[in-house]
């Protein structure tokens, strides 16, 4: 009878540690679930065959095999493109920010390390002139 009491005891004062363990806060939840969302720049190609040609004394970039209508086309296509890249990498240091304050609501390690994983393929992305992340190592 006294092992049943004490085995009582103790699975009751254990009980609302084990129910709190098991809470987990909509901001960790989602901090968990993160991943990177899609992004929708593509970055533009400038055609032609030749190389680029630098002028020495005055740094002028020059193609020869395509006409200045084209490579107009091309400047403007690749300013877009750098306004959406920039766009999209201010939206992931926002997704940064609240995975990073996602850890006042208490963590476990494992939870830290798989936040801090998603928080490293964000900062992976952001520094990427393209916007793309490096790939994961095995």
């Amino acid at each position: 009878m006294y092992k049943f009491v004490n085995l009582a005891c103790v699975s009751l004062m254990l009980t609302p540690a084990i129910s709190f363990a098991e809470d987990i806060h909509p901001e960790v939840e989602k901090a968990l679930k993160y991943t990177l969302p899609a992004m929708s720049c593509d970055k533009p190609e400038l055609p032609g065959a030749s190389k680029d040609v630098v002028d020495p004394a005055t740094g002028n970039v020059q193609r020869a095999d395509i006409d200045s209508y084209t490579l107009g086309r091309f400047e403007r296509a690749e300013k877009r493109w750098k306004k959406c890249l920039t766009k999209y990498k201010a939206a992931l240091m926002d997704d940064f920010e609240r995975l990073k304050n996602s850890a006042s609501y208490g963590l476990t390690q494992t939870q830290a390390t798989t936040i801090m994983g998603n928080m490293k393929r964000i900062q992976s992305a952001v520094v990427s002139p393209t916007g793309e992340p490096d790939p994961p190592t095995p």
